[in-house]
């Protein structure tokens, strides 16, 4: 428990440095004159989720560490979009999935890292965009059931976290945008019996660009 509080708290402090960077590029660039202006922005929103945990606690029955789970997870996240260039971008996020739990299951999940534009619409104002993240998250691992003992519950870990994806944002004016679809699968690399773990999932979310 105080690794998982540790690391929450580290990946905090790690947002919370993107955004104080951000002010203080943004506070230089309002020196700059208009005519070479920097093309740096800073967007925080936040976002609904569903993913599938792909983990379903029922290993020790059927020897599958690795099993779809019959529930979807629902949750809720935020995320940061840092540009630099127009093709140097950063994106962090934070995601809290604790909905609709199958045996008491849940995924947390703190994931940062860079963001490509892959195309702009300029009439629809949309950009499609990829992404690779990189992080932790934290999981609880749920129960089951051993007729000749009763509910056995399993815990909770933590695990590296290698996430890719893509999507579209929608740009509604200056300072708000639609994140219109968001898709992203990830694996644990060293899950239990190293195995990996694929949760795989969809986001929507409201972002505000604060530069």
């Amino acid at each position: 428990m105080l690794k998982y509080l540790a690391l929450k708290k580290q990946s905090i402090v790690t947002l919370l440095s993107i955004l104080l960077a951000a002010g203080a590029l943004s506070a230089r660039a309002q020196v700059v004159p208009s005519a070479t202006k920097s093309p740096f922005s800073l967007t925080v929103g936040g976002m609904a989720s569903a993913f599938q945990p792909d983990y379903d606690a029922n290993y020790f029955n059927d020897d599958k560490v690795t099993e779809a789970s019959p529930y979807r997870l629902y949750g809720i996240g935020t995320y940061v979009d840092v540009k630099f260039s127009r093709w140097v971008q950063i994106e962090g996020e934070a995601r809290w999935l604790r909905y609709n739990q199958f045996d008491q299951i849940h995924q947390d999940n703190y994931l940062i890292g860079p963001r490509i534009p892959i195309h702009r619409f300029n009439f629809l104002r949309s950009t499609v965009y990829a992404k690779a993240l990189v992080g932790y998250a934290k999981m609880d691992l749920g129960y089951y059931y051993e007729p000749t003992v009763g509910f056995i519950f399993l815990g909770n870990g933590g695990f590296t976290d290698i996430a890719y994806g893509g999507g579209v944002d929608l740009k509604l004016n200056k300072r708000f945008s639609i994140r219109a679809f968001d898709f992203e699968r990830q694996d644990y690399p060293k899950f239990i019996s190293n195995t990996h773990l694929s949760p795989y999932g969809a986001s929507v979310g409201v972002g505000y660009r604060i530069f």
